[in-house]
């Protein structure tokens, strides 16, 4: 077997967005995750037909979120096990358990976000992933033009634009320093006896 090919093989992710069949393949926790400080999250991992993959995670609800916050949260999660046919209950394991080898209906759209170049001095860019929209417990045919690209919302915005100016700002500064440090050292440059002989 050509365990190189399988490799490959196994980390085929959707890569454009729409409406997918998946298979529920298996979940993991915040709880199963080492030095998690966070908010608690809950993540399926799923497989179209073809053997794309993808991965869903919502976040669950903490002491600290407000009413309509918990409630937002429960009904996302309730709704992919719904639509999944999975079993609601008290129990959180045999929840998230009950979707496990089932198939549900998703939309992927193509968000926005966030993030720092590392190969630039943390410049801030704004990349694009593919990420979970809706489910359904049929096949989504009609949708949305807009809803295939999420772009950045008005607080993400302000967020980029202000981590922009203070990169553009502190990367001035360093940039001024640098052309000054140049020409300190072309005037420290040793120069030949003969200088009177050049033409300027």
């Amino acid at each position: 077997m050509d365990f190189n090919t399988e490799s490959r093989k196994e980390n085929v992710y959707v890569s454009k967005p729409g409406a997918y069949k998946f298979d529920i393949e298996n979940y993991v926790v915040s709880e199963d995750v080492p030095n998690h400080r966070g908010c608690p999250f809950v993540r399926f991992y799923c497989i179209t037909p073809s053997g794309e993959k993808a991965s869903v995670k919502f976040f669950r609800t903490r002491e600290t979120d407000s009413d309509r916050a918990k409630e937002v949260k429960k009904e996302r999660i309730a709704k992919f096990i719904r639509n999944s046919g999975g079993k609601l209950s008290n129990n959180m394991k045999d929840v998230f358990d009950s979707v496990v080898g089932r198939s549900v209906y998703m939309f992927m759209t193509e968000r926005e976000y966030v993030a720092k170049d590392s190969n630039n001095n943390n410049k801030p860019v704004v990349r694009t992933t593919i990420d979970y929209l809706f489910s359904s417990n049929k096949e989504i045919t009609r949708v949305k033009p807009d809803m295939a690209k999420q772009s950045l919302n008005a607080r993400d915005q302000q967020y980029f634009d202000t981590l922009y100016s203070q990169w553009s700002q502190t990367n001035k500064d360093d940039k001024i320093q640098m052309v000054k440090d140049a020409f300190d050292a072309v005037e420290d440059f040793p120069t030949e006896s003969n200088d009177n002989e050049l033409p300027f």
